[in-house]
């Protein structure tokens, strides 16, 4: 029992971060969509070629932290799951081996968001971001899945 009360205290104290961000991110979302059109241009302001690199610069960072965080989600959760599995087999006695299944479950549960992590770090890299705003200063565009993502808070003020 004292395992799965310190399970669920641990679940709570690593979820409370998120909720609050995901707050402020919706307060932050109801508060631009006044001010970008559904294609994802800012509206109003008039943006400057230098205000444009250091969004992207922005935008790229808060990417990869992203990224870093939602790793740092799934390996608590594999860490947490791995051990409940082992206090629970413990306080069971059970005389069955789970290690295999444990160690698949955790697998699953650290696997899945450090692959999805892994992918938007590799969309995101600094490797990109040079490549991006390399062809940007050079007079090309931005790329469709860039410009979409630039919203107003990642301008300067």
């Amino acid at each position: 029992m004292k395992h799965i009360l310190l399970f669920l205290s641990l679940i709570g104290w690593l979820s409370l971060p998120v909720c609050a961000q995901n707050a402020l991110v919706s307060v932050a979302a109801k508060a631009e969509k006044s001010a970008v059109t559904p294609a994802g241009n800012i509206t109003g302001a008039s943006t400057t070629h230098a205000d444009t690199v250091a969004a992207v610069h922005f935008l790229f960072r808060a990417m990869r932290r992203e990224a870093d965080e939602v790793t740092i989600v799934g390996l608590s959760a594999a860490a947490a799951f791995v051990f409940l599995a082992v206090g629970l087999q413990n306080w069971g006695r059970s005389e069955k081996d789970y290690t295999a299944p444990t160690i698949l479950g955790a697998a699953i549960i650290g696997g899945g968001p450090a692959l999805l992590a892994s992918g938007k770090r590799r969309r995101f890299s600094e490797q990109q971001e040079r490549t991006v705003i390399d062809a940007y200063n050079q007079g090309g565009a931005l790329p469709a899945n860039i410009t979409s993502r630039l919203r107003k808070h990642y301008f300067a003020k």
